[in-house]
Parts: C-alpha cells; sequence; structure tokens
C-alpha cells in the first residue's frame, strides 16, 4: 500500500473514534438532552404518538369527559366511576324479610288458585264424589215406596163407548236391609277412598297451579334483572360512541374504531329487544293465571322485586322434603285409589252371601177388583245362587287394579325422590355459583378499568380488548343473575314438586282451596 494510502486509513479511524466517544452511553440521556426543557424535547416516533385529545363538549356530557392531570382529555376516571360498579355480596335476610317475601309469594298464589279454571273443575268433582257417597249411605236406610192406579178403561164390543170399569187403588212398602254381610259397607267405604283421592288431586292441583305461577314469576324476575343489566351494558357502548366519535371529529383515521363500537352497540339493543320479548312472554303467561288488573300487576311486581328474591336464597336441607314425600297428594290419591278397588273387590266377594231384609207394606186383596186392604209384614231372605262367575271376575279385577295402583304409587316416589334431589343439588350448585361469579364480577371489573386507563392514556390497548373486556364483564354479570334466578327457581319447583308451599305459606289446603 503507498503512503498516501495509510494516510487515509489514519485519518478515518481517529473520526470514528472521536464519534464514538462523544456518544452518550444508553442508559443515560445525553446532558444537553436532560437540559432541554421538556416543551423543547424531540418528539416521539409517529407510530407511538396518540392523536390530540377532542375538546370538552358542552352539556350533559361534559363530566363525563372531565379532563384527567396532566391535561388530557380522555374520560377515564369518570367513565369508570359510571361503570365500574360492582354488585354487593347477598347477605342474609331477617325472619322478617323472609316471612314479609313469604306472604308476597302466598298472596299471589292464592290469587291463581281462586283464578283457575282447573281447581274449580277438580273442586267441583270432589263435591261430587261426596253426593255419590251419601247416594250409596241412603241404601242402608228405609226404603219406602207408594205407587196408584185409577180406574181402566175396556171398549165395549157393540158400541163406540167406552165405560170405566174396576176401581183404583193402591200400594205402599216398606223395605229396610237389616244384613249383608259387609257388601253395602264396603261399597260406602270404595265411594269414601274415591273423595280422598279427589281431594288429593285437588291439592296436587293447587301445588302446580302455585308453582307454575310462582314459576313464571321467577322466570320474569329474571329477565327483568337482566334487561335491567343490559341497559347498563348497552348505556356503556353508547358512552364509548360518543366518545369515539368526538375523537373521528379530529382524526378520520379512527373511523374504523367508530365502527367498532357501533357494531358492539347494535349487538346490544338486539340481545336488549330479544330480552324484552321474554319479559313480555311471561307477563304473558302470569296475566293468564293471575289476571291483568291493577292488583295483579301489582301482586307480580311485589314477587319479582329484587328484594323478595334476595330474601328467599336460604336452602334447607334434602331431608326435610324426603321425610313429608309419604304426604305427597300424588302418593295419597295412588293409595285411595289402592284402597277403593280393594274395597270394590270385597263388596263383589260379599255379594255372594245371602242378603237379609225387613219388608211391610198396605196392599188392595186384588187390585182394581175390591176396595178391601191387607196389611203385611215380614222378613225377607235372597240367597244368590249362581251369576255365571261375574261376581268372581268383579273380585279379580279390582284385586288386579288394587295392585297395579301400589306398583304406579311405588313408581311415582322413586320418581318424586329423584326430581327432588335432582332440584335440591341443582339450587345448591346455583347457590355456591353466586359468591363465584361476584368474585370474578370484581377481578373483571379491575381488569376492564385496567384496560381502559391503558387505552385511552397510554395507548398500550387497543379498542377491541377494551370492547372484549366490556363484553366479558357483561357476561360475567349475567352469569351472576341467571346463578341467583336459577337457584331460587328450583327452590321454587322444590317445593312445589314436594308439594311443600302449603306449609311453607302457614296455611293448609283447605283453606286454600275451599
Amino acid at each position: 500500500m503507498s503512503r498516501g494510502g495509510l494516510l487515509a486509513w489514519f485519518v478515518l479511524l481517529s473520526a470514528s473514534s472521536v464519534a464514538f466517544a462523544a456518544r452518550p452511553p444508553a442508559n443515560k440521556a445525553a446532558p444537553e438532552a436532560l437540559a432541554q426543557p421538556a416543551a423543547q424535547a424531540s418528539p416521539a416516533p409517529k407510530a407511538a404518538q396518540r392523536p390530540a385529545a377532542p375538546p370538552t363538549p358542552q352539556g350533559a356530557d361534559a363530566a363525563f369527559f372531565a379532563p384527567l392531570e396532566g391535561g388530557r382529555g380522555v374520560p377515564a376516571t369518570s367513565f369508570l366511576r359510571r361503570v365500574g360498579d360492582v354488585p354487593d355480596p347477598i347477605q342474609p335476610a331477617s325472619a322478617a324479610q323472609m316471612a314479609d317475601a313469604v306472604e308476597r309469594l302466598r298472596l299471589l298464589a292464592v290469587a291463581a288458585v281462586e283464578r283457575s279454571p282447573t281447581v274449580r273443575d277438580i273442586a267441583a268433582v270432589v263435591r261430587a264424589a261426596q253426593q255419590d257417597v251419601r247416594e250409596t249411605e241412603a241404601l242402608g236406610k228405609p226404603q219406602v215406596n207408594l205407587s196408584a192406579s185409577s180406574r181402566f178403561t175396556e171398549p165395549p164390543s157393540n158400541s163406540t163407548a167406552t165405560p170405566l170399569r174396576g176401581v183404583p187403588y193402591y200400594v205402599v212398602s216398606a223395605t229396610q236391609q237389616l244384613w249383608d254381610f259387609g257388601r253395602l259397607e264396603a261399597q260406602v267405604q270404595s265411594r269414601r277412598t274415591v273423595v280422598t283421592g279427589q281431594q288429593e288431586r285437588l291439592r296436587l292441583a293447587y301445588e302446580a297451579v302455585a308453582g307454575e305461577t310462582l314459576s313464571a314469576a321467577a322466570e320474569l324476575s329474571r329477565y327483568r334483572a337482566q334487561l335491567a343489566a343490559t341497559d347498563l351494558y348497552l348505556s356503556r357502548m353508547e358512552q364509548l360512541s360518543r366518545m369515539i366519535a368526538e375523537l373521528v371529529r379530529e382524526d378520520r383515521g379512527r373511523s374504523a374504531e367508530l365502527l367498532q363500537v357501533q357494531s358492539r352497540l347494535m349487538q346490544a339493543k338486539t340481545a336488549r329487544a330479544l330480552i324484552e320479548v321474554k319479559v313480555r312472554e311471561n307477563e304473558i303467561v302470569l296475566a293468564r293465571l293471575v289476571g291483568d288488573d291493577a292488583a295483579a300487576r301489582a301482586l307480580i311486581d311485589a314477587v319479582c322485586d329484587q328484594s323478595t328474591v334476595a330474601a328467599l336464597l336460604l336452602l334447607p336441607p334434602i331431608d326435610g322434603f324426603l321425610a313429608g314425600l309419604p304426604n305427597h297428594p300424588a302418593l295419597r290419591q295412588l293409595e285411595s285409589e289402592a284402597e277403593g278397588q280393594t274395597q270394590i273387590a270385597q263388596a263383589a266377594a260379599n255379594s255372594r252371601l245371602p242378603v237379609i231384609n225387613a219388608v211391610a207394606g198396605r196392599t188392595p186383596t186384588t187390585p182394581g177388583v175390591t176396595t178391601q186392604y191387607l196389611h203385611y209384614a215380614g222378613v225377607d231372605l235372597t240367597v244368590p245362587l249362581y251369576r255365571g262367575g261375574a261376581d268372581r271376575a268383579q273380585e279379580r279385577s279390582a284385586l288386579d287394579r288394587s295392585e297395579a295402583a301400589r306398583e304406579r304409587r311405588e313408581q311415582t316416589e322413586r320418581e318424586l325422590t329423584s326430581r327432588l334431589r335432582v332440584l335440591h343439588q341443582t339450587a345448591r350448585s346455583q347457590l355456591e355459583r353466586i359468591d363465584e361469579h361476584l368474585a370474578l364480577l370484581k377481578i373483571s371489573d379491575r381488569v376492564r378499568q385496567d384496560i381502559y386507563e391503558q387505552w385511552s392514556l397510554l395507548g398500550r390497548r387497543s379498542l377491541y380488548e377494551l370492547l372484549g373486556a366490556e363484553a366479558e364483564h357483561h357476561g360475567l354479570r349475567m352469569g351472576w343473575l341467571s346463578a341467583i334466578h336459577d337457584s331460587w327457581a328450583a327452590q321454587l319447583r322444590l317445593r312445589a314438586e314436594s308439594a311443600a308451599l302449603g306449609d311453607w305459606f302457614g296455611v293448609s289446603s283447605k283453606e286454600n282451596l275451599r
């Protein structure tokens, strides 16, 4: 290499060393930069800059867009104050609150029972069965009959005249059953079991109508609570939409963000419309069951109040429901049916035995001819000798029906026991989920607040993440409400399935079903 080339390389290396020595360390700012005022500092790269905040609007949204420290116009804390609410834990209700809530349910259930055509139909059947008992009992009392006949006519052979012949007469007869070997008593007992079975059916209808009404009220309460939660979520989307619209006025490049918010806003409105349909459907059902007048609507609103729901979230043990199962009206109705068929079989067996009656009467010696009467009194014995096997077939068929009713009772008891256990487990699991959902709501609320601050102040989060956090929080709130009302509805169904509503209300079925 020539002397000129070596000199050029030396000059180049010297210049590089001076430039490297003048460069500040990577973790320290240059003294000139530290001494420079903040207003004269070098601007950040264009990609990391957030657009300037929009001017603060006037009117109702002025507080929403209150400036934060540092002069930013993004409404972080005000927005969080409005949407950062988390429901308080449900506190145990006092005895007075529980009694008041139960009374509200009782008034609604009684109103539905009094209005129910099904209950009135079965009540009429009960009265008819009671009259059947009286009819059968009357067969054991004296039977008195009176028959009379006027003079008769006989047309002559050679004249168109019709002379009257004979004399009028009457016959009086009386019969009193003395002994039938228990056949009549068995018939009376079978009719009485029919009355008992219909009364149990009436009680079962009361429980069914009351349970249907309270279940419809629970569903209405659920959808009204979901409607309020959806309104809250809808108001958040509307607030975000207004805020993004103000930002788009300053920066047209953020139009896509406005479209995202408007899409979520339309989804929230659609969800609200669907919930409104459910609310109206349950209102129609309750109007059919209770009525649509002012008094009925007041009863419905009282039951659907959230204080009523919160006061009745205490789940009793399953043992109490299972212990009362033998008194369930469905089981007692089948027991009455089996007993009634047994009595019918006994009556059929007794029909093969003699019947002894006392008879007395007054009758003419020669009816229609003489006016002389005679009186008689005596004992009548009737012995059935042969009926072609009809009595034995009737007895066997009644015994078979009795056995079938007992088998149905056993099957019904198993099904009721299984349903009660399932409903109790559902109510308990949903009751346990309430606190879990509440804890998740608190975490979700903190997360969405952090995401909003990072999006609005630091630019480290996207609007998509913020909308996702809001939707997740809304979904958790809806899950919390569903857990509450699922537990409440399961408890109401549990009491209705176990036919314990009357006992829960503190009144007997006769007082409610007369």
